[in-house]
């Protein structure tokens, strides 16, 4: 394994980890997350075939969905899964306009996640 394979293994055990955003939806707090690229995976998978009718608004709600992490201090992540259906439902019923503003936010977290990472990586080649 060469230097840069390591710093790859390393990095996204140190750096990918998460950043969080809280937000008070209809009085509850829910606790969003930032995605990993398996996750991204997992949502253009059951989002199903891009060219299908819905196929945006059903990937913006799995897309919300895998970045949600608590709900009124309980834990999403644990059993997320088995969870989906129903979330699915609750969070079809949000306002688009709502939902839109929602993955605005989460796109600057996953973008700053981003950011940091590609920082870190290229502080770390850059001390020889």
């Amino acid at each position: 394994m060469d230097r840069n394979e390591a710093y790859q293994l390393l990095s996204d055990l140190i750096f990918k980890g998460f950043l969080t955003s809280e937000m008070i939806l209809d009085h509850k707090r829910l606790v969003f997350k930032t995605i990993t690229e398996h996750e991204l995976d997992l949502i253009r998978a059951y989002a199903g075939n891009s060219d299908r009718k819905g196929y945006q608004i059903t990937f913006n709600i799995y897309f919300t969905l895998f970045s949600l992490f608590m709900v009124e201090n309980q834990n999403i992540l644990y059993q997320r899964t088995e969870k989906l259906p129903e979330l699915f439902d609750l969070f079809a019923e949000i306002p688009e306009k709502v939902l839109i503003t929602i993955l605005t936010s989460l796109n600057v977290f996953n973008v700053i996640q981003d950011f940091f990472c590609l920082f870190a990586r290229n502080m770390f080649f850059s001390i020889e």
